[in-house]
């Protein structure tokens, strides 16, 4: 409904989150994502603790119980910056990607501190047995992110594992996930808790408004002052980004997930 709202409107829709580079790289969604990974270590240490139901693990360990395993599913942004923060905190981390340079850039920034692997479906069903929590890290820009975890494969966890859906944003990538809310934002299903809440960093308000500003004013300053036409010769890569434009749905990610024809 809002789509067609959007679509009747005449208007140029642009999603932040879809601005794209010739390279790849997502330039303002990279700092939001940046934020949010380096927010889960007191998220995952909060929500594995026992007031919260969780199995009752501390983060770091200590000098004689060893430290929480954690394990990302996903290397890009937000993985890695996570893989960082957790691994700063003593935290035994794996991450697992199919991208295999996204994992070697992010071997170096670990230095040691932590295990990457392919994401095969065998290392993901070896990890996801003995895990006390599990982020799901998965983007696919401008798509409905792919489920990666089964009902079945959630079922295998520990009990009362913590399972953190990063991706709920794009629809999640867990057969299990729904969207939670930061007033109530857990559930458990399948005897695993859901941390499944969207848009993770509006709780730091005011350091996601300084980095959303700093990554956006350019943009905003070059459509005000020149229009759209004159600010994407300037900025390319807001071509990328722009979703809907005078009642067309523009971009193919979103083309793909309701289900129109892709056209070259």
């Amino acid at each position: 409904q809002k789509i067609q709202i959007l679509r009747d409107s005449g208007a140029c829709a642009i999603g932040w989150e879809t601005v794209q580079q010739e390279d790849g790289f997502l330039p303002v969604l990279r700092w939001m994502s940046a934020i949010a990974g380096r927010m889960m270590p007191q998220i995952v240490g909060r929500f594995m603790q026992n007031d919260h139901g969780g199995r009752g693990v501390a983060l770091s360990g200590c000098p004689t119980v060893p430290p929480a395993e954690v394990v990302i599913l996903g290397a890009g942004a937000f993985g890695s910056e996570a893989a960082v923060a957790l691994a700063g905190n003593n935290a035994s981390v794996y991450v697992l990607d199919v991208n295999a340079r996204a994992l070697e850039r992010l071997n170096r920034r670990l230095a040691g501190r932590g295990v990457t692997m392919a994401a095969t479906d065998y290392n993901l069903r070896k990890v996801v047995r003995f895990a006390d929590a599990i982020i799901g890290a998965v983007y696919v820009p401008g798509q409905r992110t792919p489920v990666i975890l089964t009902r079945e494969l959630i079922r295998t966890m520990r009990p009362r594992s913590l399972f953190v859906d990063a991706s709920i944003d794009q629809g999640g990538c867990a057969e299990t996930s729904r969207p939670t809310t930061h007033g109530n934002p857990t559930y458990i299903e399948e005897g695993v808790i859901h941390y499944c809440v969207p848009n993770i960093t509006s709780v730091v308000g005011r350091t996601t408004t300084h980095s959303l500003t700093h990554a956006t004013l350019p943009y905003l300053l070059a459509i005000a002052n020149d229009g759209l036409d004159q600010a994407i010769d300037q900025f390319p890569e807001l071509a990328r980004g722009i979703n809907i434009c005078h009642g067309k749905i523009i971009h193919e990610g979103l083309k793909r997930t309701l289900g129109e024809e892709v056209t070259s």
